[in-house]
């Protein structure tokens, strides 16, 4: 995503953020600022752009990423999970699954699926809070609309800073990234 410094989408976006972005620009040739489909650059984009439409496009194309078009990797997955369970049936199991957790703590998919509708019971109330209080917290802060996937960090973000005083931006300087 190519932006012309001074563009307004760039609004919420870290300073932090904008010399790395501008590096990107350069390496392609480009004034202005270039994110990327990489995780730090998502996440920057869906945790601080005011823009939603900006988060929005942002959100959709990094979760095309390696589905459809030159990179579609939908074959290559089939192709493995076709080879994982030959591989399974070779040496006797049933599955792939229950050939990958013979060693495991889990050791069937029994404990395993017991395991995760333990999780999904405890923690499925608690998300369902979560979620009603920060749709209530983004529409008591002016936002209309289908609250979707793009507005989720975002919103969690300036919840954070109201309920926490806490800003992930300012935590940075405690923790610099040494890159030696």
């Amino acid at each position: 995503m190519h932006l012309e410094k001074g563009s307004p989408r760039l609004a919420g976006i870290p300073e932090s953020a904008l010399p790395v972005a501008a590096g990107k620009a350069a390496d392609k040739g480009l004034d202005g600022y270039v994110f990327g489909l990489s995780a730090p650059d998502v996440n920057t984009v869906l945790t601080h752009a005011d823009d939603r439409t900006l988060r929005e496009e942002v959100y959709l194309h990094s979760s095309k990423k390696a589905f459809g078009g030159e990179f579609d990797n939908c074959d290559n997955i089939k192709t493995i999970l076709k080879c994982r369970e030959e591989i399974a049936q070779l040496l006797g199991y049933k599955h792939y699954a229950d050939y990958a957790l013979r060693n495991r703590m889990a050791k069937d998919l029994k404990h395993v699926y017991q395991l995760l509708d333990d999780l999904k019971a405890a923690a499925l109330p608690v998300a369902h809070r979560e979620i009603a209080e920060l749709k209530q917290f983004a529409k008591n802060q002016g936002f209309e609309g289908e609250f979707q996937r793009w507005d989720l960090s975002y919103y969690m973000e300036k919840l954070q800073q109201e309920k926490f005083s806490l800003d992930m931006e300012k935590l940075k300087v405690y923790f610099p990234l040494n890159r030696d």
